[in-house]
């Protein structure tokens, strides 16, 4: 029997622990399913969101141990397209959709639509070495926390959450609206911000400390309620972004128009 050396064992290993961490992505997504079937929706919620720190420490570990590979990456995108498209899917469905008959599905199949072009997209352009930066289309995983903490606010609030959107019909016509523009956020050239881009430097230490210390009081006693405030000022703030860019943007042209013509 051939004998592996120690380094062949530890190499191995390196690359059989990323994958390892993408397959606790892919259980979750798929109890996520599962809790969703049985109407279990909270823990539904909960598994999608479980799934998102394995998605983060998978890519994490394998730079750590400098084991990222071609197959690392296309296995991690079909495990996110199970965890971060489909769970979300069922879960929007299963739990605000499903009075609405077949088309009911109408929202959700279109996410999953969605979610499978936008890792597409990303696989091609990080193929190409252009993923780097700002994301390019609202990432899969931020479009499924997006669904996973609206689904917890909206069951650890009860009465509460249903008066606050003004009755079940309200919330379900947000629902809708929240899947159809998830749908088009990730598919779209929309820029959003990423951790990788982020500079600490370059926001006010007030400003921080604000913002940090609302978001504590808000987690101790509002933790649902305050995960979803978070995520949706997130996901608004690439369109937001990009509309203040474009109002700059034409008012540099006025003002260069103008100047020439009073030259």
């Amino acid at each position: 029997m051939k004998k592996h050396s120690r380094r062949e064992l530890l190499s191995n290993a390196a690359y059989i622990l990323p994958n390892s961490i993408t397959t606790g992505n892919l259980l979750f997504g798929f109890l996520s399913i599962y809790n969703s079937i049985n109407g279990d929706f909270y823990l539904a919620a909960l598994c999608i969101l479980v799934a998102s720190i394995f998605d983060i420490l998978d890519g994490t570990v394998a730079r750590l141990v400098n084991a990222t590979s071609e197959f690392g990456v296309q296995y991690d995108s079909l495990c996110d397209l199970i965890s971060f498209g489909a769970a979300p899917a069922f879960l929007l469905y299963l739990s605000e959709f499903q009075a609405l008959g077949k088309v009911g599905l109408i929202i959700p199949f279109i996410y999953v639509c969605c979610g499978a072009l936008r890792l597409a997209r990303f696989n091609v352009l990080s193929a190409a070495g252009e993923a780097g930066g700002d994301f390019s289309g609202l990432p899969i995983p931020m479009a499924a926390i997006y669904v996973a903490t609206f689904i917890l606010a909206r069951v650890a609030m009860g009465n509460e959450f249903e008066t606050l959107l003004g009755g079940e019909s309200n919330i379900i016509s947000f629902a809708l609206a929240s899947g159809a523009f998830l749908s088009f956020l990730m598919v779209s050239n929309v820029g959003f911000g990423s951790h990788k881009s982020f500079d600490v430097k370059a926001l006010r230490f007030a400003l921080v400390f604000i913002v940090l210390a609302l978001a504590l009081v808000g987690f101790m006693n509002y933790p649902e309620a305050t995960g979803f405030l978070l995520i949706f000022t997130y996901t608004l703030s690439g369109p937001l972004r990009s509309l203040l860019f474009r109002l700059r943007t034409e008012d540099s042209s006025v003002a260069f128009e103008n100047s020439d013509a009073s030259i």
